[in-house]
């Protein structure tokens, strides 16, 4: 296996985890529409668009790509908080 094939590998395997948490984040949310789901979500967001950051500023090969889905994650975690007001379900403490 030469170097250029194994970079295809290690792409193609980051875009099918990415594709992968977006779909079972998406299942998550469309079947229990709870504020605690949506907001357990927006934080795996916020954690995947940290790391993607991290990943930017330490792996310049990906730098695009991480910055891209650092934007997706960091959108979809604010977006995810803010329209938890709009759903059914207390959270204890509040």
């Amino acid at each position: 296996m030469t170097r250029r094939t194994a970079t295809v590998i290690l792409r193609t395997s980051a875009v099918e985890r990415c594709v992968s948490r977006l779909l079972a984040q998406g299942l998550l949310e469309y079947t229990q529409p709870r504020r605690r789901v949506v907001l357990a979500c927006a934080a795996v967001d916020a954690v995947h668009a940290a790391s993607m950051v991290m990943a930017a500023i330490t792996r310049g090969a990906y730098r695009r790509t991480a910055a891209v889905s650092a934007v997706e994650a960091t959108v979809s975690a604010i977006l995810g908080g803010a329209l938890t007001k709009r759903l059914p379900g207390e959270i204890s403490g509040r």
